[in-house]
């Protein structure tokens, strides 16, 4: 048979390079014109929030693989997790990683997703961890690990991505909600059912939701985001064993969900009001128990677990927090328990729901000391618990924490008062100001005021949106009363902080001549007067008024703010005289405050020799009244 050979023109290279380019061109217009057609249905309200949240160029996400089911692969030992797979089956993933891109474009290991509906790309890195593991194996050393790597990193990226198993995952997402203190940027913990390795998996879908979240907005709180809702990780709960809508937030809604895009409910979000750096609480207590109630629970068993070497026991009560204290045995070991020091907790075994004592039964354990967990997830408790008893603090103290919101892990049970909504509601009226110029007037008499109803609440996200828009943050009320007086009457570190780094005086006055710093000393701040000494300010106010306070203070053998004046700059305590020309040291004699006398001899080294109208010195004083104790103190007064 005749065969004929058809002759082919060698391959143009230059040629094949042009098409290659205009196949891209026509790839990333086609894009365009989808991303174009996709946002025409995005409502105007989402484009508006995205407008405020979103990033001018790109976001730098660092992606911290710690184990789990997400990147292991199927052998015939069973689900193993493989070293180096996760980071390869990612760069191969073209909706993960725009690999055209990532190589013009891309620099120091980063890889580049394509454009998004926001018209976004993000750039991300994934750090996978020398041990990676089981999540069933985690310990507090892992959750510090976790921690240590965000606290090493924080500052070269802008969101945090931790790909962690599900089994513990909202342990670990509790814990570092409260081990992350200060936190202001986003961190988000996911994982998956079903290895990113099996052809139909759910790790798709949560690894792209998770780049999505932290590329494009700044949510300053620890969160976890799973089958298309993101929610807040302290408040998480894994309730299913293998189906991928895995994880449920039984007692706050989610912060987020997605849909033909993504909607965040803005009004559950925290804000952050801190202007510290990011600190991480690395030191965390293990001995923590958990007991489950159950009807014919043997007594030796509470017995065995409260009297072992644990400082704290987490108690899973019936319904609202209802214990079989008709049991005497039972009643005795947990009244015991906490007499000898131990923190006894109980939380509800219902997912959802709170802790309350409307029943007898709830009232009777309320009175054997025992703490109410209120909506806490049992992983929440757990985490706070290690988290409290790690910090040194007294029993006490740790009592309180446990029942106040400090991360958005639990709802009061005592209703909101207005003032929590008024962040919001100042807001409004402060927007409604800002528009145009016509409300010059208007701005320049109402500012001042919402000011410092701002420093009063501690709301640092308004005086900054104020600044911004014009306001001047050392004009003060109708009282002439700044906000770094609210600030410094208050002891809202964080707004007097804020407020010097902006560069207001330090040492304005209001109407009756006060400073911040005597404002601060009154009011018994010690920790803001600190701030504010530190800053160099003075304690300011009219002579008089001054006079009277300290004469007070003498009177009522306050030693601690006499001392803190003192120290602040009020040097020349003796030249404080009332009418009858007594000094403080006449007044401190007179009333018998020898722990004041003994101030002002050994550290202001007080004259006592000063003679009142009626000629007498304080040392006169305490011969008239015989009082042998003040007057060996005063014996050797300079002549």
């Amino acid at each position: 048979m005749d065969v004929t050979k058809t002759e082919h023109p060698p391959l143009n290279r230059e040629t094949s390079h042009q098409q290659a380019k205009k196949k891209r061109s026509e790839f990333y217009e086609k894009q365009s014109k989808i991303f174009q057609n996709v946002l025409a249905h995005v409502d105007e309200e989402v484009r508006t929030q995205m407008d405020k949240v979103c990033c001018t160029d790109h976001l730098r996400v660092l992606m911290i693989y710690t184990g789990g089911t997400i990147g292991m692969i199927n052998t015939e030992k069973g689900y193993t997790i493989k070293k180096g797979f996760l980071n390869q089956s990612i760069k191969a993933n073209k909706y993960l990683c725009d690999t055209g891109y990532t190589y013009f474009n891309g620099k120091d290991d980063f890889m580049i997703t394509p454009l998004s509906i926001y018209k976004r790309r993000i750039w991300f890195k994934l750090h996978e961890f020398d041990h990676i593991r089981d999540s069933s194996t985690f310990d507090t050393e892992d959750w510090v690990n976790i921690a240590s790597m965000i606290e090493k990193e924080y500052d070269n990226y802008d969101a945090f991505i931790i790909l962690h198993g599900t089994d513990t995952m909202a342990f670990t997402a509790s814990a570092l909600s409260f081990m992350l203190e200060n936190l202001k940027k986003t961190v988000v913990l996911t994982g998956s059912q079903v290895p990113l390795s099996e052809m139909r998996n759910d790790a798709f879908d949560n690894i792209l939701g998770a780049i999505t979240i932290a590329g494009h907005f700044t949510i300053p709180e620890v969160m976890i985001f799973f089958k298309d809702k993101l929610y807040r990780g302290n408040r998480s709960t894994k309730s299913d064993t293998f189906g991928l809508d895995a994880f449920t937030s039984p007692n706050l809604a989610p912060l987020g969900t997605f849909g033909f895009y993504f909607k965040l409910d803005w009004s559950l979000i925290r804000k952050s009001t801190s202007y510290q750096k990011l600190h991480v609480q690395k030191n965390l207590n293990k001995k923590i128990g958990v007991l489950k109630m159950f009807p014919m629970i043997p007594v030796e068993i509470i017995q065995s677990v409260l009297s072992s070497s644990i400082e704290a026991c987490i108690i899973e009560a019936y319904g609202a927090g209802n214990l079989p204290i008709d049991r005497p045995e039972i009643a005795a070991a947990l009244r015991k328990a906490c007499e000898n020091g131990k923190i006894v907790v109980i939380t509800s075994q219902c997912g959802k729901g709170t802790v309350n004592t409307i029943y007898a039964i709830g009232k009777q354990v309320k009175e054997l000391g025992i703490v109410s967990g209120l909506d806490m997830t049992l992983e929440c408790t757990v985490a706070k618990l290690s988290y409290l008893l790690g910090k040194g603090i007294t029993r006490e103290e740790i009592i309180d924490c446990m029942q106040t919101d400090m991360r958005g892990e639990l709802t009061p049970l005592v209703p909101p008062s207005f003032h929590e909504h008024q962040g919001t509601f100042i807001s409004a009226i402060a927007d409604a100001l800002t528009v145009g110029s016509d409300n010059e007037a208007l701005k320049n008499a109402v500012f001042p005021t919402i000011m410092c109803y701002a420093a009063d609440f501690g709301y640092i996200n308004i005086l900054q949106e104020l600044k911004n828009n014009g306001a001047n943050l050392e004009v003060g009320d109708y009282e002439g009363r700044t906000p770094l007086h609210i600030a410094a009457r208050k002891g809202h570190i964080e707004v007097i902080n804020h407020l010097i780094q902006e560069g207001v005086s330090i040492d304005a006055i209001d109407k009756n001549g006060k400073s911040a710093l005597y404002e601060a000393i009154v009011c018994k701040r010690w920790e803001a007067a600190k701030v504010l000494v530190h800053a160099h300010a003075k304690v300011l106010a009219e002579h008089n008024d001054l006079s009277d306070y300290l004469f007070r203070t003498v009177v009522k053998g306050d030693l601690e703010t006499l001392r803190f004046f003192y120290h602040a700059g009020v040097k020349d305590l003796g030249g404080f005289l009332n009418v009858d020309k007594r000094s403080l040291a006449h007044i401190a004699v007179a009333e018998n405050q020898y722990k004041i006398v003994e101030f002002m001899k050994e550290e202001v080294d007080l004259n006592f020799n000063v003679k009142d109208r009626w000629n007498r010195t304080p040392l006169d004083e305490a011969k008239a009244l015989n009082n042998a104790e003040l007057l060996n103190l005063l014996i050797g007064t300079r002549e």
